[in-house]
């Protein structure tokens, strides 16, 4: 391969690895995000019922 062909390679896989870190931080943030809402609609049912419970 030519130099020249060898950093066009390199400059893209640097530019893909950017986009990787920000894709990696994206769905982490997105995954916490999920395991909250996953939480209230667990946790929530259980405590609505339980006070109706206690009404009568």
């Amino acid at each position: 391969m030519t130099q020249q062909r060898v950093d066009e390679i390199v400059k893209e896989c640097l530019r893909q690895e950017e986009n990787c870190q920000y894709t990696a931080a994206g769905m982490y943030m997105w995954q916490k995000r999920a395991q909250v809402w996953k939480n209230v609609f667990v946790v929530a049912p259980i405590i609505l019922g339980d006070s109706r419970r206690f009404s009568y």
